[in-house]
């Protein structure tokens, strides 16, 4: 037994006669396989045999034992612990059975599912079993029939056992009497439904291997007539021709011809054409058959038409339209011998059917008839001296052509495919010789590959690409391997019966390339393309070819070409190289991101490079390190797979700036922080992020009270108004502005365009509000500041979080108050200075420490107002309206009594108030907690455009406070910061901040509290005057002596309206 596919030797190709009184006889029995097999009286069968004695008594054990030594007398010692003793003495014992009864001529067969209960022994398989006559063909031809099914085979038995019968086939003896072949098949497991189906089709190849060997003799015997009976025959073709048709078929039938079957077919006249028709009773073997065979005009036959044409074969030689089911899968080869009359009118054929023996392929061409005469043409018209190297060389490649073109080629043709094949020795490449059938059958297909590149999943390609361009069901190839450096595959196609066929021999010739090409060669192409020939091959050679079959896998030529020329910069500098890029995976195929850094001599622990990776805005998903050694030198790709945090981004568009921010921060020449991640979310580069660095640095410095990991954080979530601060900025300080050429602006106005787009995720308002930006560029530099900046505070509106408005406000102020950087100045080298420093106007940076001061504490919130916003300054501006309006919280009668100074400069206005010896209102007195009078006082900085600061507290009165002594009361910081929504409704910031209890948050949410009230109770006044303003839109105000601060507000920020927008103020102001 054996566990092997197909196993056993090749068949035997002409049966020998068992006796010399018979006309046809079986063939001889089969060489058993070569395997490391159990002797029959090796102790490790005895058990074995034993079992079978046991199970067969006394009467019987004989014939069981003898059976049984049979059967297993090719079983290897791997296959013996497949079952137990008891369990192969079951199996043989339930064969031998099933071989006891066999009627003579036919063929037992049976499949069935075995199991323990039922059978003695069980596999998870289903099983097949044959008992026949032993024949040639038997093993191949059944497990053809199976193959063709898609069905796989796991344990192949076929012992040949001598076994005698009586009269009606009851077996009488083992040991003696004729050879049988007795099958033991494990397939694949089948329903019971599938087993009638798969028996039907072995009884029926079973069937036509018999009815092959039992005709096999009178098949031999009528081609060798018909080689005799040439002499006499009219044929109109000449002496030689004949001589090697007769030559050939005598050939053929000395063991270089498998028959398979004979038919004569004669032509005769019906309907006003000449039709073939089989002559009655003339068949043998597969064409045997007692069944009508279709009549075919003679019009349609190939062979006639090309006799028509003027050329005349004395042999038919071809493939035939069915394939073989017998021996061997493929087309089955045709002989055809045509009869002529005196006129040389075809009157008919002889035609046999089956397959060229493996002898027949192994004979050299120059001894084989008809085909000797193709090679002497060949070598004749090449004009090559036999002696030489050239014609050495077409004598070798003929003798390894596959014997189908030299028996199935004209002499042309065969002269113009060897000089084809020969012109490839002198340079090795692909290339595919196709030949029709003159007889319109198939085509042959014979291509040419170098053998560094042909592999079974080029084979198979190369069979697709002929199925889909010959519209063919079927392509058979075989491969020949031998010392030449061209690997040798010959396909033979046969389009559909109702195709129509026109091949582009060059299509299929360029497909035939694309399919052959290897990675390296598109690599190379890549590369040759990017730097010339000399350049590219230099680099796919020194670089390309090191590269790793696990890299190859993963990465695309054109990916594989930019990381050869990172590899080979390092060759002359040790800086680290990076690229960035989205590429489709090879396993789902959706788009992976890569960041790949190289190095030379090692790698980057991964502990040091994922801080940077991450504070550009991405996340690690894995890491694919490559290491190759170029002359001696290690040289490391480290591709990482990430995805962005921002969500889908631009890579073709943000590689370079990205890239080069890495390398800045993995250099030193920035800082390794979060603001990075604007490089992906705002589509900045290194050196502008390093401007909001420095500007978030002063920022603290002078006060803002959130850390540097929040600012970041502010930024980040607001990409679009990060990338407008940096707008802001160049449009204020780059130098280049004004001196640009026409085509500069264009470019930088359409690079400016696709930033901003892409930041507004399509969202129409804010684009809106962006197109001034876009059109301001070309413009002055003041137009360009004031769009720029325009955006950006109509955009802040947006901004939900107070802390978060506060900073972007900041950032904008402080740009505002810049006088001078050196963000553009350049070295005596023309590189950029490696610092970046800020000149400001102190004046104009608001000053809000309190909300960073350790010693501070408090909460704040923002009001949405139906007002105009300066309203709100007016309010502020005069706390006298405390008496009126918070009398049950902060106000009483010395509010309103006490005298207060005003004072102003070019941005600020302030009012103070000092209340000496009063009765503290009440929440004044909750907050001190003493009895007694106070000290109370009220300092109120307006700062321009729309800032309000306001220093109030109380003390025990005579502890010092109006002389600068406040140690003993509590204060406070109302700190408010206004901005307009529309013309009648704005944003209104506050914050209260206190330096008592600050650590108790009780205190802190109480007040809060509080003042929510009572800027509640002011909420209500300002609206309620912005109706009466607009019920009476030309009344005029006049102010009193205590709005004297709110006046001056009024004027700093009507002036800058004025100078931004040329107007007047909205809320008429009668003169002083």
């Amino acid at each position: 037994m054996s566990t092997s596919r197909k196993t056993g030797t090749k068949s035997a190709t002409n049966p020998a006669s068992k006796a010399a009184a018979k006309a046809s006889a079986k063939a001889p029995s089969k060489a058993p396989a070569t395997a490391r097999k159990v002797p029959a009286a090796s102790g490790l069968l005895a058990p074995i045999f034993d079992a079978v004695r046991r199970r067969a008594g006394k009467a019987a054990h004989r014939d069981a034992s003898a059976f049984a030594e049979a059967f297993y007398r090719r079983m290897t010692e791997e296959e013996i612990p497949l079952h137990t003793a008891d369990g192969w003495a079951a199996l043989a014992a339930d064969l031998f059975e099933f071989a006891a009864k066999r009627k003579p001529g036919t063929a037992n067969v049976r499949l069935f599912n075995p199991v323990l209960k039922t059978h003695g022994w069980e596999s998870p398989h289903t099983v097949l079993q044959v008992v026949n006559d032993d024949m040639p063909f038997l093993v191949d031809s059944v497990t053809m029939a199976l193959a063709e099914q898609g069905i796989g085979v796991h344990v192949l038995g076929h012992p040949v056992v001598q076994i005698a019968r009586d009269r009606s086939g009851r077996l009488t003896g083992v040991g003696e009497g004729e050879t049988e072949s007795v099958m033991h098949l494990e397939i694949d497991r089948q329903t019971p439904e599938d087993n009638t189906r798969i028996e039907a089709a072995v009884r029926k190849v079973l069937g036509e291997v018999r009815a092959i060997v039992a005709d096999w003799g009178p098949m031999r015997e009528r081609m060798q007539q018909i080689a005799a009976d040439l002499d006499s025959r009219p044929m109109p073709a000449g002496d030689a021709s004949r001589r090697e048709a007769q030559e050939f078929l005598r050939w053929a039938a000395s063991d270089h011809f498998t028959f398979f079957g004979y038919r004569e077919y004669q032509v005769r006249r019906k309907s006003g054409d000449d039709v073939l028709e089989a002559v009655a009773d003339s068949g043998l073997g597969l064409l045997r058959t007692p069944a009508a065979v279709k009549s075919r005009p003679l019009s349609e036959l190939g062979a006639d038409a090309v006799r028509r044409a003027g050329e005349v074969d004395a042999l038919i030689l071809t493939k035939t339209s069915a394939r073989s089911t017998v021996h061997r899968p493929g087309y089955m080869d045709y002989i055809g011998i045509l009869r002529y009359d005196a006129k040389g009118n075809v009157i008919g054929e002889q035609r046999f059917v089956g397959l060229y023996t493996s002898s027949a392929y192994t004979r050299r061409p120059w001894d084989i008839p008809l085909v000797r005469e193709r090679f002497e043409h060949v070598m004749s018209e090449s004009g090559l001296k036999p002696t030489g190297h050239s014609g050495k060389a077409l004598r070798h490649l003929l003798e390894t052509l596959p014997r189908d073109e030299l028996f199935q080629s004209t002499a042309d043709e065969l002269f113009r495919l060897g000089t084809g094949i020969l012109g490839l020795q002198e340079r090795v490449r692909s290339r595919l010789f196709l030949r029709k059938d003159r007889y319109g059958r198939f085509y042959s297909v014979l291509v040419y590959i170098p053998r560094d590149r042909f592999n079974t999943d080029v084979r198979r390609r190369i069979e697709q690409l002929l199925r889909d361009v010959m519209h063919a069901d079927h392509v058979d190839a075989s491969v020949v391997l031998g010392e030449s450096p061209l690997a040798q595959l010959h396909l033979i196609v046969r389009p559909r019966a109702d195709a129509h066929v026109d091949v582009d021999v060059g299509a299929l010739e360029q497909a035939l390339q694309a399919i052959v090409r290897n990675w390296q060669d598109n690599l190379r192409d890549e590369l040759v393309a990017r730097h010339g020939e000399g350049e590219g091959l230099r680099l796919a050679g020194r670089i390309g070819r090191m590269l790793s079959p696990a890299y190859i896998e993963q990465a695309s030529p054109a990916v594989a070409a930019t990381d050869v020329e990172k590899l080979a910069a390092l060759a002359s500098s040790e800086t680290l190289q990076l690229s960035f890029y989205t590429r489709s995976s090879v396993d789902d195929g959706d788009d992976v991101l890569h960041l790949k850094l190289y190095r030379r001599g090692s790698d980057i622990p991964l502990s040091d490079v994922l801080p940077v990776m991450e504070n550009l805005g991405l996340r690690v998903l894995t890491e694919h390190p490559t290491r190759i050694e170029v002359d001696g030198t290690p040289l490391y790709i480290q591709d990482f797979h990430v995805e962005a945090l921002t969500g889908a981004i631009d890579v073709e568009a943000r590689a370079a700036a990205f890239t080069e921010a890495f390398a800045r921060a993995w250099q030193g020449d920035a800082e390794n922080d979060g603001f990075n991640r604007l490089v992906l979310a705002a589509d900045l580069d290194w050196r502008q992020i390093a401007m909001l660095r420095g500007y978030c640095k002063y920022l603290l410095q002078v006060g803002v009270p959130f850390s540097q990991a929040y600012v970041e954080d502010t930024l980040g979530r607001y990409p679009l108004l990060a990338r407008l601060l940096v707008e802001v900025f160049e449009a204020r300080f780059d130098p280049r502005t004004g001196h640009e050429s026409r085509a500069q602006i264009d470019a930088g106005a359409e690079a400016l365009a696709t930033q901003l787009q892409a930041l507004s995720s399509g969202d129409e308002a804010t684009w809106s509000l962006l197109q001034p930006v876009v059109a301001a560029r070309g413009k002055a530099r003041g137009t360009q500041y004031d769009a720029a900046r325009g955006a950006l505070k109509g955009l802040l509106d947006r901004v939900s979080s107070l802390d978060e408005d506060r900073i972007l406000r900041s950032y904008l102020g402080v740009i505002d108050a810049t006088l001078r950087t050196s963000y553009y100045q350049r070295t005596t080298s023309g590189s950029l200075l490696e610092t970046i420093s800020f000149k400001f106007d102190s004046a104009l940076v608001p000053d809000l420490h309190w909300n960073h001061d350790p010693a501070w504490a408090g909460d704040g919130k923002v009001i949405h107002a139906a007002c105009d916003y300066r309203l709100i300054v007016d309010n502020l501006m005069d706390l006298t309206h405390e008496t009126y309006i918070h009398g049950s919280s902060i106000g009483n009668d010395a509010v309103a009594e006490a005298p207060f100074d005003v004072t102003h400069g070019e941005r600020t206005a302030t009012v103070t108030r000092w209340m000496v010896d009063i009765e503290p209102p009440p929440f004044w007195r909750a907050q001190l907690g003493k009895p007694g009078h106070v000290d109370r006082w009220q300092i109120i900085r307006f700062e321009a455009p729309c800032t309000v600061a306001i220093d109030v507290g109380v003390a025990p009165t005579g502890t010092g406070a109006p002389q600068g002594d406040r140690k003993e009361g509590v204060s406070m910081i109302v700190i408010n910061t206004i901005t307009p929504a529309t013309e009648k409704t704005c944003h209104y910031f506050w914050a209260n901040v206190r330096d008592y209890r600050i650590h108790e948050q009780r205190v802190t949410t109480d007040i809060r509290d509080a003042i929510t009230k009572v800027f509640r109770e002011d909420e209500i006044i300002v609206e309620a005057q912005q109706r009466a303003i607009d019920e009476h839109p030309d009344h005029v105000f006049y102010n009193l002596n205590i709005d004297a601060g709110a006046l001056w507000a009024r004027r700093l920020i009507d002036r800058m309206v004025a100078a931004e927008t040329g107007g007047t103020p909205s809320l008429p102001v009668a003169a002083e």
